[in-house]
């Protein structure tokens, strides 16, 4: 629907017009691309630091005690130097209207394509950091769709809520392989925890096979 079609309307709905009235949020960037402030419809922060970390890991070892091998496992704390999120901001997009209808995205799942990204990544040593901004600036906000609950010509949730600049058959196709991707891993999922399963249940009866006599070893 346009704006002016889903005026009125309650219930989910699908809705692409242009963007109007944005509540723009004022972004400071401080990458080496790009150091200052812009107007930003959308943007993802993420600060990392390296840091050296301890990390509990496990180790088998066999000793031979009384003239048989026993297995040990064997704890140990181990430095680990890595990446770090310390500081993390999501999705984190202005209210605007489509028309008269108001759209608040705070709790909708953001699809853009056009986004532009700051990557100040440090060099790997204790204590340096690594910014990643990615944004969305204001002046390249022209035409967007939202999926989602209209009520009293506002769209603030639904199921599923979706904000985006893609058309509605590109997003069709995009949800379409993250389900089949989905469908996948459970698949796999399923056919691992069958298996686990089945060994819970036959592993039991091939012990006891140990006590049948002549055909026990056989039928194990």
């Amino acid at each position: 629907l346009t704006a002016e079609q889903a005026e009125g309307q309650s219930g989910m709905v699908k809705v692409m017009d242009e963007v109007e009235d944005v509540d723009f949020i004022t972004l400071e960037i401080e990458c080496r691309d790009m150091d200052g402030e812009i107007d930003v419809f959308w943007y993802k922060y993420t600060l990392r630091e390296y840091q050296e970390n301890i990390e509990t890991r496990e180790r088998k070892e066999t000793r031979v005690e009384g003239g048989q091998e026993v297995e040990y496992t064997i704890e140990e704390d181990v430095p680990v130097e890595e990446w770090v999120v310390i500081e993390e901001e999501e999705d984190i997009a202005s209210s605007f209207h489509l028309g008269n209808i108001k759209v608040d995205p705070r709790h909708a799942s953001i699809r853009l394509r056009d986004i532009e990204t700051c990557d100040d990544k440090g060099r790997e040593r204790i204590g340096e950091e690594w910014l990643t901004v990615e944004y969305l600036p204001i002046d390249d906000v022209d035409e967007l769709m939202v999926v989602g609950g209209i009520s009293n010509d506002e769209i603030s949730g639904g199921d599923p809520f979706i904000v985006t600049d893609q058309s509605g058959e590109q997003l069709v196709a995009q949800m379409a392989g993250e389900e089949r991707g989905a469908r996948t891993g459970l698949t796999i999922l399923s056919i691992l925890m069958f298996f686990i399963a089945f060994n819970l249940i036959i592993g039991p009866l091939l012990f006891l096979l140990i006590y049948v006599p002549f055909v026990g070893g056989g039928l194990r």
